[in-house]
Formats: C-alpha cells, structure tokens, sequence
C-alpha cells in the first residue's frame, strides 16, 4: 500500500463539481460544472469522436487557425449542456422569471452567449484546480501537520 494514497485521492477530479458566478448573465446566475477533461470520462469520449469525424478533413492556409477555433468553440456549445452544465441557479429567462435547469434550456443559453463569455466558461471548466479542494483548507491541514 502507498505512503502517498491520500495525495492520490485529493487530486483525483472524478465526480467532483463546481459552481461558477456568472454575474454577466444576470445577477445571482451561477453554473455547477463538472471538469470539462479527461475527468470526465463522457464529455471527453464525445470530444474523441468528435475529432475522429473530422480526421481526414484537410485544412490549409493561416485561417485554418481560426477556423478550428471556432468550431471547437461550437463543439463545446453543444457538448457542454449535456457533459459539463450540470445545474444552475439564479438564471433568468427574457422575462425575468428564474428558470429550472435542463439540458435544453442549457443549450438555448449557451447558445445565445457572446464568445467571450462562454470562452470563460470553458477555460474555467478545463482547469483542474478550479475543482481541486479550497486552498485554504490545505493551508489548514498543513498548519495542522506542523504541530506534529
């Protein structure tokens, strides 16, 4: 057995979730996210069929660059609502009644999100920090071990 199984098992993203404000949205509007990676065993099998789809499509010239961009953009617009929005709360709908989350509701809002704000979604939800314990926690823990 490891002397380290327990540094294993903190680190591991598996089932964890995260909610992220969205204030931009409107206000009280927050996400509950899952690890848009590996983690996440479904969202990232759908991202390799995805990319097996498109083995072959040949692209050439400087805007193949932002072409890609943008299609991985509207991949994850379509992915995100059944993979990685798992919940929210406080979000509005044009008649500023709060609505129940579902995964078609999730795919109308991501949908009419400015790329800026949805790219702020998606790099949050890739950075395996973001859903690893509170920092300050481990602090604690560490203050905790220095007594020993």
């Amino acid at each position: 057995m490891s002397q380290f199984s327990k540094i294993g098992e903190r680190l591991k993203l598996e089932g964890k979730t995260i909610w992220l404000e969205l204030p931009d949205i409107c206000p009280g509007a927050a996400l509950l996210l899952k690890p848009a990676s590996q983690a996440n065993r479904p969202y990232y099998n759908a991202l390799y069929r995805n990319l097996t789809k498109k083995q072959g499509q040949a692209i050439k010239g400087p805007q193949a660059t932002l072409l890609m961009i943008d299609e991985n953009r509207n991949d994850d617009r379509k992915l995100f609502p059944k993979y990685i929005i798992a919940d929210w709360r406080g979000i509005e709908n044009d008649a500023g009644k709060k609505v129940k989350f579902s995964q078609e509701l999730a795919q109308d809002l991501v949908l009419q999100l400015e790329d800026w704000l949805f790219d702020e979604i998606r790099t949050f939800a890739s950075a395996p920090r973001n859903f690893l314990a509170d920092p300050d926690e481990e602090v604690g823990d560490v203050k905790e071990l220095a007594k020993n």
